[in-house]
């Protein structure tokens, strides 16, 4: 009767660790998920069937439940909600609600990169449909909401009547009805997790996100990411400086730092950060390459622990994530056909992040990613042909019996 609750926003595949750990640490565990049957639920000692993006219903299920924690580890939109109601109910949270707007409202993010001299492109806030291309923006350009989670309605355009029709749709997926509009930058994408301490900021792992051809999708999605990310000696220092920059301007202490970056000769320009580690299979390969378990991180920084000083114990191999996405349909399960015994000891895994009878939208967004396979290797240059066996032997099938792998985009 006198369990600690621990309520849990979003049911995502790395929430099943997260919520591993909360077990372990003696908390009944509920999950608020609006999906039927999300992918964490059969962990979670409840799965309350409500929206994480609901702060009046989370703020009363939390109060009428006594709960001790309210925490999301990587689900971006729900970290503002998890703040929010733990700074009404007097529970423990890594930053204000104030911060948690910044790191998840992507206009006040520019603004606060600008405004602290951290690198970004140029960009303007839009509230409704312009009648003209912006006259201090040049073509091509990238179009977003400001606040919605996943990565849908973010899209290149390269002409007005993109830029028109990507507007209508940014506005059209913001809770706050804003979009933003933003010059591409030319370039190679990474991704870094770090994590802030109290005197000092630790790059723990950097990654090349792989994207999916323009020609294939105008959504900049990627398709997965290579670790660690190829980077010389005077970029990782800069990727340093930036991190700390950010993290010193909002004040952060003991918390995850996500940044996606753009590198283009020897530069950074800093595309998105976000006080929280990265989803997908992030927590999984960070701990196989370096020993750091990001998830216990998340949870000590959420519940105001002291936090011994991070230690590394950097591998020499190279990893690579592969997001396996599917068509519009209802999902059913992910095949897999081993591709023999000298491939088969480069899998690390193939995970599964959707339940059976999910649907799947039309749209190609990260929300019609079903699964993900892991793959390493001694040397970078192996990773791209094991990955590409592996695809060959994987389907998505749908419940009908049916094939909705989109195998094309890769």
């Amino acid at each position: 009767m006198n369990q600690k609750i621990a309520v849990v926003l979003g049911g995502t595949f790395p929430h099943r660790r997260l919520i591993d750990n909360l077990k372990g640490r003696g908390y009944r565990t509920l999950l608020i998920d609006y999906h039927e049957r999300p992918c964490a639920a059969d962990l979670a000692d409840e799965h309350i069937h409500e929206s994480t993006l609901d702060v009046e219903k989370v703020l009363q299920i939390a109060r009428t439940r006594e709960a001790s924690l309210v925490i999301s580890s990587c689900v971006d939109q729900a970290n503002v909600i998890a703040c929010s109601v733990s700074e009404q109910l007097g529970l423990p949270h890594p930053y204000s609600t104030k911060t948690a707007n910044i790191v998840t409202n992507k206009s006040l993010m520019k603004d606060f990169m600008w405004a602290n001299g951290i690198p970004t492109s140029q960009f303007i806030t839009v509230r409704a449909p312009i009648k003209d291309v912006p006259k201090n923006l040049c073509f091509p350009l990238i179009v977003k909401p400001s606040d919605s989670n996943s990565s849908k309605g973010v899209k290149r355009v390269d002409c007005w009547d993109e830029l028109r029709a990507g507007i209508d749709d940014a506005l059209a997926l913001s809770r706050s009805g804003e979009a933003i509009i933003e010059e591409f930058i030319e370039g190679s994408e990474i991704g870094i997790d770090c994590f802030v301490q109290a005197e000092s900021l630790s790059v723990l792992m950097t990654k090349q996100r792989r994207k999916i051809p323009a020609e294939k999708d105008s959504a900049q999605q990627i398709y997965g990411c290579t670790w660690p990310a190829e980077v010389t000696d005077s970029v990782e220092q800069e990727i340093q400086r930036v991190a700390s920059n950010i993290a010193t301007s909002l004040g952060v202490t003991n918390c995850p730092l996500m940044i996606q970056a753009i590198v283009q000769n020897g530069t950074v320009s800093v595309i998105e950060f976000a006080a929280r580690f990265g989803g997908g299979e992030s927590c999984t390969i960070i701990e196989a390459m370096t020993g750091v378990d990001i998830i216990e991180l998340s949870v000590s920084s959420f519940l105001g622990e002291v936090i011994p000083t991070v230690s590394m114990n950097r591998c020499e191999e190279t990893y690579a994530e592969t997001f396996l996405y599917a068509s519009q349909g209802a999902f059913g399960k992910i095949e897999y056909d081993p591709v023999g015994p000298q491939l088969d000891s480069h899998v690390v895994c193939v995970n599964t992040y959707k339940t059976a009878g999910m649907v799947i939208g039309s749209e190609l967004s990260s929300n019609n990613r079903v699964g993900a396979i892991i793959v390493r290797a001694g040397k970078e240059e192996e990773i791209e042909a094991i990955t590409r066996a592996v695809l060959e032997k994987i389907d998505v099938i749908d419940i009908r019996g049916e094939s909705i792998f989109r195998s094309e985009i890769y």
